[in-house]
């Protein structure tokens, strides 16, 4: 019986650490991506207590990113995105747009 008290002891403690701490056991990134590349981790991604997440944002072939907006503001057109210490859910949305003369990597520009 006092092993059973004390394991509720500690999980007490536990909890209230968690909970003053201002973080939740977890939340979730939701991760999307349109047409011309892609974001990954993408969909739903449940981060563990206070955790980071690093999201990868890759255009494909014609394509450049246009934008990448966290909570819905604007981040520039990043290629990676670190959410830090996650405490609550977010959002990670990723535009993309077609490649311009002289954005490659030819020399000549085209």
């Amino acid at each position: 019986m006092k092993k059973i008290i004390t394991v509720l002891a500690l999980f007490s403690v536990l909890l209230a650490v968690v909970l003053l701490s201002g973080c939740e056991l977890e939340s979730s990134i939701d991760a999307s991506a349109g047409t011309g590349g892609a974001i990954s981790p993408s969909g739903e991604v449940v981060v563990p207590l206070c955790e980071d997440q690093t999201f990868t944002i890759t255009a494909d072939a014609g394509y450049d990113v246009g934008d990448v907006f966290v909570d819905g503001v604007s981040v520039g057109a990043v290629d990676s995105y670190t959410f830090a210490d996650v405490s609550e859910d977010h959002s990670i949305s990723a535009i993309f747009a077609p490649e311009q003369p002289g954005d490659g990597d030819d020399a000549s520009g085209w």
